[in-house]
């Protein structure tokens, strides 16, 4: 498929709309978190030397070490006593995390086992990304049926903005055929309290400003949390076949500079992810002014746009020496019919 493809949702059960990435020293959060939202992911070192098989808990207490395992949290016990833990390297503190483990029911008890709170891997600040916990939203699979992206490898860099200030990106998309706009995506990259601004443009065929034409949606807001977002839109956007797009995204943090993610090429072992840019699809403001991003050869940013197959009819017209009318049936919908002239005795009711 190019690039340019609407690619299908059709294999999937449901449709991730969200992530929340929370550091693990926000205890308070990721317990409402894993109360709104349910199970979480987190990364941990497992060795075999540290953890009690008689009482299934965990504790590493070497910071040195890194993370080489994901477990599924689930729950906690501030009560949970530190001294389940190994002789030798218990914590300080009581309280720990449970979690569920991906090696059967074998393992643990029936599966779980309990992480203390200080952990070092766990903990470690000096490592972000082992530290962290990620939540997830999803929706059914028929909520969209099609998505708009150009980004597709695992890898993620960033651009961030000056001190202060924010930073303007934007997607270019092409309707493959007449559809409704419904939601729009991007993500928040290891940073919380991100103010943003999504806007759609309807734009002109031969238009290299993607914020030009009919803006025809906006959005402003706050995301509390690192990850991915998906916004609904306040309504739906008629497009046509071949109609050009774009998603015109703004990002800040008061106090810093925000970032704004994009894709790049990755290898780690025997996987290769390229990524590849084409003109006219992803662009970035600097001063005042669009650049397209395939100029530098940068990886596409990650916006992306999710549409449903609906077409609404904009116009009904009735012959009047015709009675049979064939309706797609819309709940509370009334059909009005205007008379001309106005003033005809040619009714019936």
């Amino acid at each position: 498929l190019s690039k340019d493809t609407a690619f299908s949702n059709g294999h999937d059960s449901f449709i991730l709309t969200d992530t929340y990435v929370i550091n693990m020293s926000d205890v308070s959060t990721i317990k409402n978190l894993l109360m709104n939202y349910g199970a979480g992911d987190i990364a941990i070192y497992w060795g075999a030397q540290y953890n009690n098989y008689l009482t299934d808990a965990y504790y590493c207490n070497d910071a040195l070490k890194s993370a080489n395992h994901e477990v599924t949290l689930v729950g906690w016990d501030d009560n949970y006593a530190r001294t389940n833990f190994k002789t030798g390297t218990q914590p300080t503190s009581n309280g720990a995390w449970l979690v569920r483990n991906s090696w059967s029911d074998m393992f643990g008890n029936d599966g779980y086992f309990w992480v203390s709170y200080e952990d070092a891997v766990l903990s470690n600040s000096d490592a972000p990304s082992y530290s962290q916990a990620t939540f997830y939203t999803v929706k059914p699979k028929d909520t969209y049926d099609n998505a708009y992206q150009y980004d597709g490898t695992k890898a993620a860099s960033w651009m961030v903005s000056p001190y202060n200030t924010s930073i303007t990106g934007a997607n270019v998309f092409k309707a493959q055929k007449s559809e409704q706009l419904n939601a729009v995506s991007f993500f928040t990259y290891n940073q919380t309290n991100i103010n943003y601004n999504v806007s759609v443009y309807l734009m002109t065929a031969d238009s290299t400003d993607p914020s030009s034409g009919t803006k025809v949606a906006d959005l402003s807001g706050t995301q509390f949390y690192a990850g991915y977002h998906t916004l609904d839109l306040p309504e739906p956007v008629n497009l046509t076949k071949n109609q050009k797009f774009s998603v015109v995204l703004t990002l800040s943090k008061p106090e810093s500079g925000a970032k704004m993610l994009l894709e790049q090429n990755w290898t780690e072992g025997g996987q290769i992810n390229s990524s590849t840019i084409l003109p006219g699809q992803s662009y970035i403001k600097s001063n005042n002014t669009w650049i397209d991003m395939s100029t530098n050869n940068t990886g596409n940013l990650r916006i992306k746009a999710f549409t449903t197959n609906e077409v609404p009819a904009t116009t009904v017209t009735l012959d009047k020496d015709s009675v049979s009318l064939l309706l797609k049936l819309i709940p509370n919908a009334q059909l009005t019919a205007t008379l001309t002239p106005t003033d005809t005795t040619d009714v019936v009711s």
